[in-house]
C-alpha cells in the first residue's frame, strides 16, 4: 500500500504547481482531474463561477487512481467564489465516500479558502488530517516553502510517516 496519493484540478496552473511540490516532498503518486471543456477567457471564467456558486457537477474526466491502495488522500484545489470548483465537486460527489484519510490543500486568490475548506470536509464526509489555504500570489512568488514543509509533515505523520530525524513508534 502506497502511503499517499495527490489528486487535484488546476485551472490556471497554481494548484498543480503545488501538488508538484506536495508530491515531491511526500513521494506521492499525482493525478490531476481533466475537464474537457475550456475554461479561458471571460466565458470560461463566468461559467466557472456560475457552477461554483450554484454548486453545480460538471463533466470531468476523473483520474486513474485506485482509492484503496492508498493510505491518504491530499485534495488540492483552487477556490472559485468561495466554493469548490465544479470538477472537484463532481469528482467528491463520485468518490468522496470510498476515500481514505484525506488533507486538503486550497489555492485562492482573495478569501474564501476557510469556506471552501468546510465545504470540502463535508464533501469527503471525514475531517481531514491537516489542512492548508495557500494565497495565489505566494504560491507564485514562491514564498509558501515553509507551509508546504509544515503541511507535509502532518501528512506524513497521519500516513504512517516519521519527520526527517524522528524515531519511529
Amino acid at each position: 500500500m502506497r502511503a499517499t496519493a495527490i489528486v487535484y484540478y488546476s485551472r490556471t496552473g497554481t494548484t498543480r504547481a503545488v501538488a508538484e511540490q506536495l508530491a515531491r516532498r511526500l513521494s506521492a503518486d499525482l493525478a490531476a482531474i481533466e475537464d474537457p471543456r475550456s475554461r479561458r477567457g471571460v466565458q470560461g471564467f463566468l461559467r466557472s463561477l456560475l457552477e461554483a456558486v450554484l454548486k453545480r457537477e460538471t463533466a470531468i474526466v476523473a483520474p486513474d487512481v485506485i482509492l484503496h491502495r492508498y493510505r491518504t488522500v491530499v485534495i488540492a484545489t483552487p477556490v472559485w467564489a468561495s466554493n469548490v470548483p465544479s470538477p472537484v465537486r463532481t469528482w467528491l460527489n463520485r468518490l468522496g465516500a470510498a476515500l481514505p484519510d484525506v488533507a486538503l490543500v486550497c489555492t485562492y486568490g482573495g478569501s474564501g479558502a476557510d469556506a471552501a475548506l468546510k465545504e470540502l470536509t463535508r464533501l469527503t464526509g471525514k475531517a481531514a488530517l491537516a489542512e492548508l489555504a495557500l494565497r495565489e500570489a505566494d504560491v507564485r512568488a514562491g514564498r509558501c516553502d515553509p507551509q508546504l514543509d509544515d503541511f507535509a509533515a502532518a501528512v506524513g505523520i497521519g500516513s504512517g510517516g516519521t519527520l526527517p530525524g524522528a524515531m519511529p513508534a
